[in-house]
């Protein structure tokens, strides 16, 4: 996911017809949704009960609302069908209730990336890594050898970050936990992996991948090719973790029609998880687990807050749909 410069590009973006062609080819054309992720962090962050965080002993994301900016929030609305005819309490409930599947894939992802540093992963490379937090928020410096995150994404996405970073440091005391390395990169070009690796990436020794939220948004052809790519900067013992969707139909539709305004759309939704494995597989990596994003919570232990029940009623509809098409997976490099 890869951001334009400022709010005002994103604004112009979003203001396009929606049957406008997407240019499935350009490396910036899934902005703003790195804006839409934060913002969606945000609001977990600033509920009565935050739940990122909460299975690792540590606190929610504090620099996602600076991260994802107005746009970000104005996303979120338009994709979860927010007005302002909608009564403020429970606008809240229809927010949060958005955000569950991205809370899921948050908790569990953060846990493979500690239980992996446990075992002595030194590296982690965040493809199409946009607006995420995590070399601030997860306990990285508790750890006796420094960690290094690398973060891969192209120009423009680091232009955006590096503005609202600059907040971070002045506003929220917000600090660095771990070695943060940016890799300007386009991942739809067969050189990124020089660019990691002149980076500092060692592919000779053990490393972690997160493809989060990035194979939906990929052409047919290319997850194929990212999977084989990934799977040969891997050395044994490496581990991989990301997301992708099921083929999801009339809600692809429907979701699409909205994310065509944003410039982007969900282009690769296979139709079964053997199809997925099959790529894994064919990359030389062992497919540890997989499971819809509703359950990832429960397989890393992360617990969840109770709610009224009407509350779960108002904030589930379509989106309950989309969660149990929502798979998480994890996989290692033997």
């Amino acid at each position: 996911r890869c951001m334009q410069g400022n709010v005002g590009q994103a604004q112009a973006m979003h203001n396009r017809d929606s049957t406008e062609t997407i240019d499935r080819h350009n490396p910036e054309a899934a902005f703003p949704t790195a804006q839409w992720v934060a913002a969606l962090r945000a609001i977990d962050a600033r509920s009565s009960d935050p739940q990122i965080g909460s299975n690792i002993n540590s606190g929610p994301d504090t620099a996602a609302a600076i991260l994802a900016g107005p746009m970000g929030f104005k996303f979120v609305d338009n994709m979860g069908g927010i007005s302002p005819a909608v009564p403020t309490s429970l606008q809240e409930i229809l927010r949060l209730g958005s955000a569950k599947g991205l809370i899921d894939r948050s908790m569990f992802f953060d846990k493979e990336i500690l239980d992996a540093a446990t075992a002595g992963i030194k590296q982690f490379v965040l493809l199409a890594a946009g607006l995420d937090a995590r070399a601030w928020r997860l306990p990285l410096e508790e750890f006796e050898e420094p960690i290094t995150i690398f973060e891969v994404d192209c120009p423009a996405c680091f232009r955006y970050k590096d503005e609202k970073l600059a907040q971070l440091s002045n506003e929220t005391g917000v600090f660095l936990r771990c070695q943060r390395q940016t890799v300007n990169a386009d991942l739809s070009r067969l050189n990124w992996p020089e660019d990691l690796i002149a980076s500092g990436f060692d592919p000779n020794e053990a490393s972690f991948f997160l493809i989060e939220g990035l194979l939906m948004y990929l052409p047919s052809h290319a997850p194929g090719s990212l999977f084989n790519t990934v799977g040969n900067l891997m050395a044994s013992d490496s581990r991989a973790a990301g997301d992708y969707l099921l083929n999801a139909g009339e809600i692809q539709t429907i979701t699409n029609h909205k994310l065509k305004t944003y410039g982007t759309e969900w282009s690769w939704m296979p139709e079964s998880d053997d199809e997925v494995m099959d790529l894994m597989t064919a990359a030389g990596l062992q497919q540890l687990r997989t499971a819809a994003s509703a359950s990832a919570a429960k397989i890393s232990s992360c617990r969840h807050a109770d709610v009224e029940k009407e509350k779960d009623e108002e904030a589930d509809g379509a989106m309950g749909s989309l969660c149990d098409l929502h798979r998480i997976f994890l996989a290692r490099k033997e």
